[in-house]
């Protein structure tokens, strides 16, 4: 069975939990790559993690993990910065050279 992992704060990750993802409850951006790393090595293939802590550390493993874990930016209790829309977007652009999600 895949592993699927949430990393956030523990309100956030309440939900998470009730549907049997791992929760790791961390809010040091400075722990958060070597975690991500760890998980990749137990063969973690989703990992959901708030925007609020993947923003900055995003950059610096997209390169890194290339396809495997996948990582999921999502808002947390307080709201969306969009963040894991803008990934998307870039992301589709990059795959088909079309933005498919532009508004008209």
């Amino acid at each position: 069975m895949s592993k699927i992992a949430f990393i956030g704060d523990s309100t956030s990750g309440l939900i998470f939990k009730s549907l049997g993802v791992s929760v790791f409850s961390e809010e040091n951006k400075e722990k958060i790559p070597s975690l991500i790393r760890k998980l990749r090595d137990q063969d973690y293939l989703i990992i959901f993690i708030t925007e609020k802590l993947g923003e900055e550390i995003y950059k610096e493993l997209e390169e890194e993990l290339e396809y495997l874990p996948t990582i999921v930016l999502i808002p947390d209790y307080t709201g969306s910065k969009k963040i894991g829309f803008k990934r998307m977007r870039e992301s589709i652009i990059k795959a088909i050279g079309a933005d498919l999600l532009k508004k008209e």
